[in-house]
C-alpha cells in the first residue's frame, strides 16, 4: 500500500491553533518522514 489517510477530530479552542495541535502536526510529520525515507 502506498497511501495513508488520517482523520482527526479536534477539541474546541475558540478557532485557535493550540500547542497540542502543533505538537501533533510535528509528530505526524516526523513519523511520515521516517517512513518515506526508509
Amino acid at each position: 500500500y502506498n497511501r495513508l489517510r488520517l482523520e482527526l477530530t479536534t477539541h474546541d479552542a475558540g478557532r485557535q491553533v493550540t500547542q497540542k495541535d502543533i505538537d501533533l502536526a510535528r509528530t505526524i510529520e516526523a513519523v511520515l518522514a521516517k517512513r518515506v525515507l526508509a
